[in-house]
């Protein structure tokens, strides 16, 4: 597993400097706009969106016939794929977190527990989407799913754009911090199951 682990890594060390560099970026971004909620949400998200690109460097470099041939289970693969994903939203978490540090210690921050639910919220929909994705990825490969990774990410936002327009009553902010609360072990239980799913998927594809 570590042996995958360290592939991923020098898999996509030379993009994570480039999203390091946006992360930067948002960073000064935020004390020019006053506003540290582009630290807090784009930043996981640019990492978790790192474990969807490996596959478009697995895909090119033919990982999958090369990994058919060592002495490792395809459990152990998809595995290695899932845990990459936890790792890399925790290390966005953790820089967004040290951003708003950062922040606050340039500018004084309000609204800091927005900023906190701002995060859990990005945490869980970071691992909802990866949960969704992942499976798909390995099914029709990162060429086939790029439309359907575009319709995961736009399609939430269009139906909430669409709510609005037809007047709907939209939740409570109480109604939202206990969604929050309770969505990570939802999304958790999901990931899990996504897993499974991948093994699946992954153990009867031709290599």
């Amino acid at each position: 597993m570590l042996g995958l682990l360290l592939k991923e890594y020098y898999n996509l060390l030379r993009y994570g400097k480039t999203i390091l560099g946006l992360a930067v970026f948002y960073l000064f971004f935020s004390i020019v706009m006053k506003n540290v909620s582009f630290i807090t949400s784009m930043v996981m998200l640019l990492f978790a969106i790192m474990t969807v690109t490996s596959f478009s460097y697995d895909d090119m470099a033919k990982w999958d016939k090369y990994a058919a041939s060592l002495p490792v289970t395809r459990k152990k693969i998809v595995g290695a794929k899932y845990l990459l994903g936890v790792v890399l939203t925790l290390i966005g978490g953790l820089l967004s977190l040290l951003g708003i540090g950062i922040v606050s210690l340039i500018q004084e921050v309000p609204d800091l527990d927005v900023n906190f639910m701002i995060i859990a919220g990005t945490f869980t929909a970071s691992f909802f989407y990866l949960a969704l994705l992942l499976p798909v990825l390995y099914k029709f490969g990162a060429e086939k799913s790029r439309f359907i990774m575009l319709a995961v990410f736009f399609i939430p936002f269009g139906l909430v754009y669409l709510l609005g327009q037809t007047g709907i009553t939209m939740p409570s902010e109480e109604t939202i911090v206990t969604f929050l609360k309770l969505a990570p072990f939802g999304v958790i239980l999901m990931y899990i199951i996504s897993y499974f799913i991948s093994c699946a998927i992954y153990k009867k594809k031709e290599l």
